[in-house]
């Protein structure tokens, strides 16, 4: 299945192969979230950023409880000095992930909050 293939890509950092892997997927399965997010952050770190945040956008209109695309989406505003859309996507994903019981994944989302706050 090309999507298990993209997330191999993705994970030995081949991004553009990546890409095209998610493409495919998506072009079968439009509505898979998990797509459009792992092809947002195989985007993300070639630096195509407004790439990434349609794809961010597109995984969470599809899936509003996708915490990791909140997370990743608030990195971005982050790292594209828009600090309050940052800093919201990052509360949300807090939220979410504390939500599913994913206490590591708040941590670690609560971590990049504090850092970005200097708190």
């Amino acid at each position: 299945f090309r999507y298990t293939a993209g997330v191999n890509l993705l994970n030995a950092a081949q991004y553009d192969e990546a890409v095209s892997s998610f493409d495919m997927v998506i072009r079968v399965l439009p509505e898979m979230g998990k797509a459009y997010h792992y092809r947002g952050l195989a985007h993300y770190n070639e630096d195509r950023f407004e790439l990434a945040l349609e794809d961010f956008d597109k995984a969470i209109e599809l899936k509003p409880v996708f915490p990791e695309a909140f997370r990743n989406r608030g990195v971005l505003h982050l790292n594209q000095g828009n600090l309050r859309q940052g800093i919201d996507d990052l509360e949300e994903a807090i939220r979410l992930f504390e939500n599913q019981g994913n206490l590591f994944g708040a941590a670690d989302a609560q971590s990049i909050l504090l850092s970005a706050v200097g708190s």
